[in-house]
């Protein structure tokens, strides 16, 4: 960096005084980020942001987050199977995903609103504009507040021209076929229109080799009879999305957006994207001890999963439903509006609904021989109000002030079998339990930031964010099986919590410019997230709503970061080179956790005492030639555990000491936090005639070693691996036609990135959500 800064004066040295600016067709786009909610040059952010635009998101057909996150270093994504929708986490730290009405410590910023939760993250991803990924606690401008980061995605508007496009795809391993496509432009003068849609159909890149029906299930007396193999791939999928945008302006000192997403998805059940494998020296997957004669213990792209038995899928769905499903309905709508009563002032609303409805069953033990399975019916209806004034003064002070507010409802009704026991004596019914968790959230918020550039060169910022949280919490099990009496709550339990937190988030940063386009910048940051009560599918009996921390209580604590960063940006060599670079460390206290309980079948979610994430990263983007731009990143993180003495223990642990077992985790790894990631790529555009352009592109990710399991279980470690994607496309520049033949992980790489005990397995028999392997994909456009 220093040589960087030496440099400049010689540079600009070179050309005599008077003589005309020589102009470089190689000069990279400029980058417009909106990590402080208004448009503006990444190099006069002092804020970690990776801004990745249309085109990248085209050419890398980037249409879900785990796509996202193998173009970024530091990043990791994980489709889970909860209405959490994705665990995600940045610079190695995020919140556990695994229960149901926990928020993540990573938030989503869709079109102006902002989520911690909520399958529409996975499906909002078309007609886009540019996605985000701000690094580090963001407290002063999303929500809230966000301890970890945000990764914000924004949607296309209608243009100022007619214009649109429509492209269809088949990628041939997953047998998938999509097609999208938008068209918008201005009315009037004063209004903007645009429609986009996306539908996409999906069989699965799991191959299914459970033997084909009809069945015996040896593990059930009671329901023997089992349809065999339940499809040939898994995950299957259909989903639809449309999104409509207006815009008016009636003024210069007026105008506003209106936003509404809906979508439909429908899967073959929601545990179809995981995979079973086994520790070293186990050969079979087990249900209670009888061995799955189809099971391979390994992660390489076969599953041997079987259907439900269909009187007891009937049962649990009320008589809906006989085989394993997943249907949701999201619908997400945001408005966006401007007053500038002034020049330099602006006042701003966002107001923002997400409503969210999910229904589902599955075979959860995920072999040929279903024995535990899992009804769950899941809503959520979100509302946020924020009200923004920003200043725009000529002079040397300028400000933010603003207040938030959301009000949040979920619902979950959960039904399961964990064992097939025979009727129950009062009810006639066979599944185990029934349990139904609801939560009402109110968060109330308010936040400042002061600018003031001090000297020519030079910014200092400041603010805080004070949050308040309340949440009304019930958990209720209306029925148990007797043969379960003393090992679950009984029938008839209610239990009844409130949960309240406030806090104050300050944030300093300071700004140098030795040159007009280069950025230093030092920032100190809080982060907060709130605590509440996990929302368990199964309530032991010993479960309560009592203290955090005390036996058998469903209530955590918060999550607070606190920490700094020192970074620099440019952009050099008459803007062909641009840089950044970052160095960070944040201590985390109450980090928030979940883990397995195999013994209730559910999940639990207890605060580690304080952990840390500091490191360093840089990226780089180079346009060589007009042809040739390559670009590369790397990250180092050390994320572990400085104190966590009762983290729960491995299923191995817990089979020597099946009460009370504890473990202690200090000093360790944090989960899923490799500490050495990259990625780079190479593009290559030539001109081929015809107005036709024929452009090549790579792109790698490479991620060290890590453990995918919050109890660090040994035999959960990923190895560190490599990620290998190419194309070829031949296409007009600015519009026409387009012809893309695209491969994504060429090498077939099996990665686990989430790693969990199995259902009504043994000791060394685990879960896995596995990356996508091998894709190859042709698609065909047009653009107006």
């Amino acid at each position: 960096m220093a040589l960087l800064l030496a440099d400049q004066p010689a540079i600009a040295q070179d050309t005599p005084a008077g003589a005309p600016q020589a102009t470089d067709s190689r000069g990279l786009e400029e980058i417009v980020v909106t990590a402080r909610r208004k448009e503006e040059s990444s190099l006069k952010v002092p804020v970690a942001v990776t801004a990745i635009g249309s085109a990248t998101i085209e050419r890398t057909n980037a249409s879900d987050l785990t796509r996202i996150a193998q173009i970024s270093p530091q990043i990791q994504v994980v489709n889970s199977s909860t209405a959490v929708a994705s665990f995600v986490s940045i610079r190695g730290i995020g919140a556990a995903s695994n229960d149901q009405f926990i928020e993540q410590s990573v938030l989503m910023d869709i079109d102006g609103m902002q989520l911690g939760r909520g399958r529409v993250t996975g499906l909002a991803m078309f007609d886009l504009q540019q996605v985000e990924v701000m690094k580090g606690p963001q407290s002063l401008f999303f929500g809230k507040n966000s301890p970890q980061g945000v990764i914000s995605i924004k949607s296309r508007g209608p243009g100022d021209t007619l214009n649109g496009y429509i492209r269809a795809g088949y990628e041939f391993n997953a047998r998938e076929r999509y097609i999208e496509g938008a068209i918008g432009g201005p009315l009037t003068e004063t209004i903007g229109l645009r429609i986009a849609l996306r539908a996409d159909k999906t069989a699965g890149w799991l191959k299914n080799v459970a033997p084909e029906g009809p069945q015996v299930n040896p593990v059930d007396p009671f329901f023997p009879n089992i349809p065999g193999r339940y499809k040939d791939r898994r995950p299957g999928s259909r989903n639809v999305a449309g999104r409509l945008t207006a815009t008016w302006t009636p003024s210069s000192s007026f105008d506003t957006t209106l936003k509404v997403l809906v979508a439909d998805s429908h899967n073959d059940g929601d545990a179809g994207s995981r995979e079973l494998f086994c520790a070293p020296g186990v050969t079979k997957l087990t249900d209670y001890g009888v061995a799955d004669p189809t099971s391979d213990c390994k992660l390489d792209g076969r599953v041997s999963v079987g259907g439900l038995n269909p009187a007891i899928a009937s049962e649990m769905t009320g008589g809906k439903q006989t085989e394993a499903f997943g249907a949701g309905r999201n619908t997400l709508i945001t408005l966006v509006s401007n007053y500038s009563p002034t020049d330099n002032l602006t006042l701003t609303s966002t107001t923002g609904y997400y409503h969210y409805k999910y229904r589902g069953i599955d075979n959860a033990n995920l072999t040929s021989r279903p024995v535990v399975s899992g009804r769950n019916n899941a809503s959520n209806t979100s509302v946020t109000q924020e009200l923004r004034l920003s200043s725009n003064f000529g002079g040397p002070l300028n400000f933010v002030v603003g207040a938030f507010y959301e009000y949040g409802k979920r619902l979950q009704d959960s039904i399961a079998i964990l064992r097939s026991v025979g009727p129950d004596p009062t009810t006639g019914l066979h599944y185990t339990l029934a349990n139904i968790s609801r939560d009402r959230t109110d968060a109330y918020s308010g936040f400042g930031l002061v600018k003031w550039a001090f000297a020519e060169q030079f910014e200092l910022s400041a603010g805080a964010r004070y949050t308040k949280e309340v949440k009304d919490s019930e958990r209720v099990s209306p029925y148990l099986h007797a043969a379960f009496a003393g090992r679950f709550s009984p029938a008839g339990t209610v239990l009844t919590g409130k949960y309240k937190d406030d806090d104050l988030s300050p944030e300093v940063s300071l700004s140098w410019k030795p040159e007009e386009r280069q950025l230093v910048y030092a920032t100190y940051k809080h982060g907060y997230h709130s605590g509440g009560f996990a929302a368990p599918t199964t309530l032991s009996v010993i479960n309560n709503m009592g203290p955090i921390g005390s036996p058998g209580t469903l209530q955590y604590g918060p999550e607070k970061t606190k920490g700094g960063e020192i970074g620099y940006k440019a952009s050099l060599l008459d803007r062909s080179l641009r840089i950044e670079l970052a160095a960070f460390r944040y201590n985390v206290s109450g980090l928030q956790i979940t883990s397995f309980d195999g013994r209730n079948f559910a999940y639990s979610i207890n605060n580690a005492g304080k952990a840390r994430t500091q490191g360093l990263e840089a990226s780089a983007e180079w346009r060589a030639t007009q042809e040739l731009t390559l670009r590369g990143a790397f990250g180092y993180v050390d994320a572990k555990y400085v104190r966590y003495v009762g983290a729960p223990c491995t299923k191995a642990q817990s089979a020597v000491t099946p009460v009370g077992c504890v473990q202690d985790l200090s000093g360790h790894q944090l989960p899923r936090a490799p500490k050495y990631s990259a990625t780079g790529g190479a593009d290559y555009d030539i001109e081929v005639g015809n107005d036709m352009k024929l452009g090549f592109n790579v792109d790698f990710k490479y991620a060290s070693s890590s453990n995918q399991q919050e109890t660090l279980d040994p035999n959960a470690f990923q190895k560190a691996y490599w990620l290998l994607n190419a194309g070829v496309r031949l296409y007009q520049d600015d519009s026409g036609w387009s012809l893309a033949l695209q491969g994504r992980n060429l090498t077939n790489e099996h990665v686990s990135t989430y790693t969990l005990d199995k259902s009504a397995g043994g000791i060394g028999e685990y879960q896995a959500i596995p990356l996508r392997t091998r894709e190859i994909r042709l698609e065909a456009g047009y653009k107006f």
